[in-house]
């Protein structure tokens, strides 16, 4: 069975007693930060292949996608925190492919520009541990929501000593990345995570008046706002209609992505090439952040993960207006990690 597979760890994080378990908790959170980043590209892709920079739909997964940093960044603090030193470069995700971890396992998470489909698959990443408000669907496999809760509750019973020192604070957004040092702190990101993710059994929004990442992904899917009855108090999607975008027609990523080979546009190919370096330098970059307290991160300078990410939005929307040679739609990014030459 893999290392990091959820359902694994999340066996033995509920056998887990106090005074014990480190490495199995370190081996769970780099699960945990594995499968965060993991659904950054594909919801990247989406929200780049919208023609409207202005556009609400984009707006609403730009904000989904700077949560997901900072469920990542609360993950990594908590490894450092565990004298670990998170992994980005060793595991990169392949896409088409499943989840990290085998959750969802028949789940296969694709490359795409914004669809009805890709939203589809949206939904069940962040399919709540708790049935969704408003639908009667029960998960057949376990949710990321119940690995965080057992997670939580390891953490809660051993309650490990954490270390600062390496750990980063940053503002992302409106958020704040934060050092934890205490099992309340350990709550509190856990609950960050959980509630931005699914809402919570009794209400689907992660703070008053902003729903959580199933239920933005389900308005867009719906076309409606989701809103709560002033009367009857039930949720349903009745609210305002929401436009599906008009995106850029790329193409689904192949599996392994376009090869150097197979692609004779020199235009074409450059940006390929561009696109993973890129992508790769702000991997590495993301692992110096937690190795080295000295990093720059968040300030823009040069060798900072944060700038290098805006780089890429070009670079893919270029790509992204390239037709391929069948004419079955356009190239797009293929987020794949290339060795520093």
């Amino acid at each position: 069975m893999p290392k990091h597979d959820l359902s694994s760890l999340t066996q033995q994080l509920k056998e887990l007693q106090a005074g014990s378990g480190i490495s199995c908790l370190r081996d769970s959170v780099q699960a945990a930060i594995s499968l965060e980043f993991a659904t950054i590209p594909p919801y990247l892709a989406a929200m780049w292949s919208v023609r409207d920079p202005t556009d609400r739909v984009r707006s609403t997964i730009r904000g989904i996608v700077l949560e997901e940093m900072l469920h990542m960044g609360l993950a990594c603090n908590l490894l450092a925190g565990l004298g670990g030193y998170p992994d980005f470069t060793a595991s990169v995700p392949s896409y088409p492919g499943a989840l990290p971890g085998s959750v969802h396992p028949s789940l296969v998470v694709k490359l795409s520009r914004l669809t009805p489909d890709q939203l589809s698959c949206f939904m069940e990443i962040e399919f709540p541990s708790n049935k969704p408000i408003g639908l009667v669907d029960d998960p057949s496999f376990p949710t990321i929501g119940d690995f965080y809760s057992e997670l939580l509750k390891a953490f809660e019973r051993i309650n490990p000593p954490l270390d600062r020192s390496r750990q980063r604070e940053i503002w992302i957004a409106s958020d704040k990345l934060f050092v934890i040092e205490s099992i309340e702190e350990v709550r509190r990101a856990i609950d960050t995570i959980r509630k931005q993710g699914e809402g919570s059994s009794e209400s689907p929004e992660e703070t008053e008046g902003e729903l959580a990442h199933y239920y933005q992904f389900r308005e867009v899917f719906a076309g409606a706002e989701f809103v709560q009855d002033v009367t009857t108090q039930q949720w349903s999607h009745t609210g305002r209609v929401i436009e599906f975008p008009q995106v850029w027609p790329m193409a689904d990523i192949p599996s392994g992505g376009y090869s150097d080979d197979a692609v004779h546009d020199n235009t074409v190919k450059g940006l390929l090439i561009e696109f993973d370096e890129t992508y790769s330098e702000m991997l590495r970059q993301l692992e110096s952040v937690w190795r080295d307290p000295n990093a720059p991160f968040g300030n823009y300078e040069n060798g900072d993960p944060v700038g290098t990410m805006l780089q890429l939005e070009q670079t893919a929307k270029s790509l992204m207006q390239k037709e391929r040679p069948d004419q079955r739609g356009n190239y797009g990014p293929c987020f794949r990690y290339r060795t520093k030459s």
